[in-house]
């Protein structure tokens, strides 16, 4: 799909990208579990902004996917998420880039759900 380079689908084609880029480093073998998980968060993380940037709403610099899916939810975000699992995700923002994080939670198959819900959400922000 080819998006128009304005200011909001901007945060989509960065979005598109952080998809692709975790699927493919999943499908490598070995896979780099870490480094999807955090393109996954991206990923999320853009369509969150994308979503408050077509709202007319001020983007705050933050990785805090449960704090940006709050504000989305205030100016009519629909796609229902789960706190919890936001907070797992949003481990991945900042946590994986360094080695003292690699705590056991990255598996592939929590990756992979991290991955589908991500592509989820972005086909909810491209057809709303």
């Amino acid at each position: 799909m080819r998006l128009a380079e304005d200011s909001g689908n901007r945060w989509l084609v960065k979005a598109s990208r952080d998809l692709r880029a975790a699927s493919a480093l999943l499908a490598l073998k070995p896979p780099l579990v870490d480094v999807a998980g955090f393109h996954c968060q991206q990923a999320i993380e853009k369509c969150l902004k994308f979503h408050l940037s077509r709202e007319r709403q001020k983007i705050r610099k933050v990785h805090d996917l449960r704090a940006l899916y709050d504000l989305a939810i205030e100016v009519g975000w629909a796609f229902p998420l789960k706190p919890s699992v936001l907070d797992h995700i949003s481990y991945c923002a900042v946590i994986v880039r360094y080695p003292e994080a690699d705590d056991g939670r990255l598996t592939k198959k929590a990756v992979s759900d991290w991955l589908k819900l991500a592509n989820q959400i972005y086909a909810y922000v491209v057809g709303e």
